[in-house]
């Protein structure tokens, strides 16, 4: 899907901040967060679309929700696990036609992701 298109679904399906909880208006960010973009950057076009998925989107408030989420990776994978839950997650991941070397999940079990979320942006929960 291109960007943009996933964008508006996104923004259909889940119209509030990932971050504050608040709606969103008409201008918003949209954030990677299992593979970000600067890892594919290099790669063909017709490979870097394909991050464009809703397992590793979020969308955020310009400004100060958008830079909260760069600063804490670890919730935006947590609210990823506990909305699609890992299998899914990993599914997405072996999909790709290139290796994510990292650990995507950063350690998190689906408890401690649903914990580090019910703690943080229960809004997510109300989905």
């Amino acid at each position: 899907m291109a960007r943009n298109e996933l964008k508006a679904c996104l923004h259909r399906n889940r119209p509030k901040c990932d971050i504050c909880g608040y709606l969103l208006g008409l201008s918003v960010d949209m954030h990677e967060s299992i593979v970000p973009r600067r890892v594919v950057q290099g790669w063909a076009k017709r490979y870097r679309d394909l991050i464009f998925v809703e397992e590793n989107c979020h969308l955020l408030h310009h400004g100060a929700c958008h830079m909260e989420a760069h600063a804490d990776a670890l919730l935006m994978v947590a609210i990823q696990i506990t909305r699609y839950g890992k299998a899914r997650i990993q599914e997405w991941i072996d999909s790709l036609p290139f290796k994510v070397f990292y650990a995507w999940d950063r350690g998190l079990t689906e408890e401690d992701a649903f914990l580090r979320v019910e703690a943080v942006a229960p809004w997510i929960l109300e989905e």
